[in-house]
């Protein structure tokens, strides 16, 4: 029966022999940084305007689905976030 390893310490005094745990760190480590890069590409300095474009998308498939002209939403919805966005950060400074 192979050891369990909680640490690198534990892994050195195995003498190896519980590799797999260490590789299950090592994938662990790199799928939290990998989520955490897509975390702070998508919703970057403010929440607000990537809950936004979510809830523009969201309208723009709701409004094709019924046989509108879907197109339009998109362009309204950032003519409304862009300036928001920048009043925010003006205002902050």
């Amino acid at each position: 029966m192979t050891p369990t390893c909680l640490t690198r310490l534990d892994s050195f005094r195995c003498g190896g022999a519980c590799r797999a745990g260490v590789g299950r760190v090592a994938v662990t480590r790199q799928l939290r940084a990998f989520l955490h890069f897509w975390y702070d590409f998508v919703v970057g300095d403010d929440w607000r305007v990537a809950v936004g474009v979510l809830a523009a998308l969201a309208a723009t498939y709701a409004v094709s689905r019924a046989g509108g002209p879907a197109w339009i939403v998109t362009p309204m919805a950032v003519l409304a976030l862009l300036p928001l966005s920048l009043w925010r950060v003006v205002r902050r400074r």
